[in-house]
């Protein structure tokens, strides 16, 4: 065999057992116009933002998971505190999913960690997707939260029908 075909198959092999490499990550905010960031990040913050609200609706059900050992106060008196919390954690996720894999992601948290998190999520997510994220979660999570139970099934049906 080729030295060239010995190295070809080397290098695939490379690739595939260490995932994509860090060139073939494109970030959110390059992969997108600034308006289509906004509606994005406006429309999966209002899915993650319902998701967790109607979970709550049933005595903070989601929350004690999520947010047992941060001594948060899970009562409706509380919830700015506790959507912060909620928004910052889906946030994380939706910053890990945008990446081929999860080692890429600690990678690059890891290359950049003296830069902090939030401008981590900026360069990779666009300013823009995290604005509109985060008030799309706040609005999905307090509308679900407080439905009266017809809406609620409503939310629910519109949910399940988006992972369809």
């Amino acid at each position: 065999m080729k030295f060239s075909s010995w190295f070809s198959i080397v290098s695939l092999l490379l690739i595939t057992l260490n995932g994509c490499s860090d060139e073939s990550y494109i970030p959110i905010v390059e992969k997108y116009s600034e308006d289509e960031l906004e509606t994005k990040g406006d429309g999966w913050g209002l899915r993650d933002g319902m998701t967790y609200g109607l979970q709550d609706r049933n005595d903070f059900e989601a929350s004690k998971v999520l947010l047992e050992d941060r001594g948060i106060d899970l009562n409706p008196d509380n919830l700015e505190e506790i959507m912060s919390e909620l928004g910052g954690m889906t946030l994380y996720q939706t910053f890990y999913d945008s990446f081929p894999s999860e080692k890429q992601a600690d990678n690059y948290i890891a290359e950049h960690k003296h830069q902090g998190m939030m401008y981590i999520y900026k360069e990779n997510l666009g300013e823009e997707f995290i604005s509109t994220y985060i008030s799309g979660f706040e609005e999905g999570y307090i509308d679900s939260f407080n439905a009266t139970e017809q809406e609620a099934e409503a939310y629910q049906e519109m949910l399940n029908d988006s992972e369809q």
